[in-house]
């Protein structure tokens, strides 16, 4: 379970697929330097390999959507740092605050936002 961070504190989360995929959706386009930094380190630790998509039977479709099998996705263990939480969090806040969350932001608000809060 993860804790209350400082900027420098590491965190440790267990994240799936869809997790990885809809937190990359939501990271800023544009910021300070501070923040793309902040930004290219998680999507640098969070891509999607191909190793990942053969082993959970990812699989294209016509739409340009993607299916896989969620059962053979146990997830992976993921360190995040303080500065790297505290820009996931803002970003989720600041989608609520527009009214512009998703069902599929819901398992990153747990992880990120509530799992903070109570540590």
């Amino acid at each position: 379970m993860p804790k209350k961070t400082e900027k420098s504190d590491v965190v440790q989360l267990k994240l799936k697929l869809a997790e990885r995929i809809h937190l990359g959706n939501i990271l800023p386009e544009k910021g300070g330097l501070s923040t793309m930094l902040t930004r290219k380190s998680l999507v640098d630790k969070v891509i999607v390999t191909p190793e990942d998509m053969e082993r959970v039977g990812w699989t294209d479709r016509e739409d340009g959507t993607a299916t896989w099998d969620e059962k053979r996705d146990l997830g992976r263990n993921y360190s995040f740092t303080g500065l790297e939480i505290e820009l996931i969090v803002r970003q989720l806040r600041k989608l609520n605050e527009d009214e512009a969350l998703l069902p599929a932001h819901l398992g990153l608000w747990e992880l990120f936002v509530e799992k903070q809060q109570e540590a």
